[in-house]
Formats: C-alpha cells, structure tokens, sequence
C-alpha cells in the first residue's frame, strides 16, 4: 500500500508517494515529536502491548483493587482484554480454575504483613512439651522459587 503526502497547497505544491513501511521508518528518523497510531491493530493488541505482567495495584480500602484482580489476571493469563461487560461469575469461574493449577497465586497484604510471612521467618513449634524453630518460606519466596523450578523445565524442552 502508498501514501500520498501533498505539502505547500497554498502556494506551489509538493507531492511525496511513500510505501507505508517507508514513511514510519521516515517520520520514525527525521520527526522525533510524532507519534505513529497504527489503526490497524485493534483495541485488544494495543491494550496488550502496554499490559506489564508484573503489576501492583494500590489504593486505600475500597477502591476496587481486589475486586480488578480477577481481570488483571485473565487479561495476562489468556494474553487478551477483559471487557466491561462479561460475565462476572464465568470470570470468577476461570479465574479460581487457574489458582487451582497454579498459575494464579492471590495475595493481599496488610499493613501487619511483615518479612517473615513475606519472604522467610522463623516459626516456633511444640511438639510433646518441646519448641522448637524452623526456618519458614513466605509465600514470595515460594512463588520466586517455583517460577525458577518451571523456567528450568521450560528451557530443558
């Protein structure tokens, strides 16, 4: 496909006829304040460039953050946009499906929430009248572990 650029129209008239590839790499050299929208993507290509797969989301109680992780979830899951209007309770449904296969794993913090559940602690035990103190993984450390086991599985295929 060609494009057509006329410039000068109030006076004497330039014409320019570019290969579209052609006129991104030229505007993407020469004129560093334009940006270029590609219309040709949709909505659900351009959303999923910009979706980071590592995302905190903050705010004080009620503001809907738990409420949005089930889609955030989906969203990078299944590498597609969660709509508005979908069925929450078939969300709900995939959404406790991937917990249970272990690719989700759900947590909300507290602001009581220390190191010790976080990454590793020391957790005291009795057993017959006896303590005694284990080193505990916290649930980050369990999640960085497990995400190395499966890297590692990835790469020997």
């Amino acid at each position: 496909m060609q494009i057509g650029i006329a410039t000068g129209l109030d006076g004497s008239a330039n014409f320019y006829l570019f290969k579209i590839n052609d006129l991104k790499k030229h505007i993407i050299a020469k004129c560093p304040n334009f940006k270029i929208i590609d219309k040709s993507k949709t909505k659900d290509d351009a959303k999923r460039e910009q979706q980071p797969l590592n995302q905190i989301l903050y705010g004080p109680p009620g503001t809907g953050k738990t409420y949005n992780t089930l889609n955030k979830a989906i969203e990078i899951i299944e590498n597609r946009v969660v709509d508005e209007t979908e069925d929450r309770a078939q969300l709900k449904v995939s959404f406790d499906e991937y917990r249970k296969s272990g690719q989700i794993e759900f947590i909300t913090f507290h602001q009581s929430y220390g190191y010790e559940e976080f990454v590793e602690g020391i957790k005291a035990t009795t057993v017959n009248e006896q303590i005694s103190y284990d080193v505990v993984d916290g649930v980050f450390k369990k999640l960085a572990e497990k995400a190395e086991k499966t890297t590692e599985t990835v790469k020997k295929r």
